[in-house]
């Protein structure tokens, strides 16, 4: 786990589960948290770091959208009100943590990147991975699922202390329940997994696009990224995201054009410059596969 404070009223906690993060807003009258890290531990560690930050009490929480690994430590910040995208309830189902059958899927899982590991992916990175969902079993001990109690939509905005926080409805692009996070006063924006992202949940290939393409025009150059996986970094991860999108949907549509077939295709289209791209070979034939839907004629 690892804390940095990027300015006198932001913090930014990367955890070891695939670097998820947690984004603490000091806004004179209490704090604001984006996001709650992977597993209800990794939550509790993180306390230590919030509490050295500032002892104000934590008074919102904003889930910026509804998987499991950004949401598990919710229970954790009873005093506060959680906030979520308004379709949220539509996903309260789908969880995690509080199912065995998940259990047993993470295992299996971990068995296959054992047995059957990708000889063309980087040992360093199948390691990661590995340690990455031998460490999202951890969550499931003592879990309590705590979705949001305050549902908004797009123009939805918090004013706590001298801080206005903007909530934008970024829907559908990882799922149908994002929202991204702009506080103004400190140029950031809590960006989500929309920089970083495959679509699950209702999410859409060519909806993350558009988000991306709407935010490259209307973010100022000084804004700081926080990602909900990665460092944070600056208007270079949305360009870099929208480079990998723009490729995956030329490529799927010369694909098209050539008569070629989604099964054909599916495993065997890649795009070499971004193979270095997060996540990418756990992701990218899942792409693939809804940029060729998503494109169909017709649709």
């Amino acid at each position: 786990m690892h804390a940095t404070q990027i300015a006198d009223r932001l913090l930014a906690i990367t955890d070891d589960y695939l670097d998820e993060s947690m984004t603490v807003v000091a806004t004179g009258d209490g704090l604001v948290v984006i996001d709650t890290l992977a597993t209800g531990p990794a939550s509790r560690a993180a306390l230590s770091s919030v509490a050295a930050f500032s002892r104000q009490p934590v008074r919102f929480v904003i889930n910026t959208h509804c998987v499991a690994d950004h949401t598990a430590g919710n229970p954790l910040f009873s005093g506060a009100a959680i906030v979520g995208h308004r379709h949220t309830p539509r996903h309260n189902q789908e969880r995690v943590f509080d199912d065995p059958q998940s259990a047993a899927d993470i295992r299996q899982f971990i068995q296959q990147l054992e047995t059957n590991p990708d000889h063309a992916r980087p040992a360093a990175r199948h390691r990661r991975y590995l340690d990455a969902y031998r460490t999202l079993l951890d969550g499931f001990v003592g879990f309590r699922h705590t979705p949001p109690v305050v549902l908004a939509a797009g123009g939805t905005g918090l004013a706590l202390g001298d801080i206005r926080i903007e909530l934008e409805d970024a829907a559908p692009a990882h799922t149908d329940a994002d929202l991204l996070v702009r506080v103004p006063a400190l140029d950031l924006l809590g960006a989500g997994f929309v920089p970083v992202a495959h679509a699950i949940h209702g999410g859409s290939v060519t909806g993350m696009r558009a988000v991306l393409e709407r935010l490259a025009a209307s973010l100022p150059p000084a804004t700081q990224i926080i990602p909900g996986h990665g460092a944070p970094g600056g208007l270079e991860l949305i360009a870099r995201q929208q480079d990998y999108l723009d490729a995956l949907l030329d490529a799927v549509g010369q694909a098209r054009a050539q008569g070629r077939t989604i099964e054909e295709i599916r495993d065997s289209l890649q795009l070499e410059p971004f193979r270095d791209h997060f996540m990418y070979d756990l992701v990218h034939a899942i792409h693939v596969e809804m940029a060729w839907r998503e494109t169909a004629p017709g649709d």
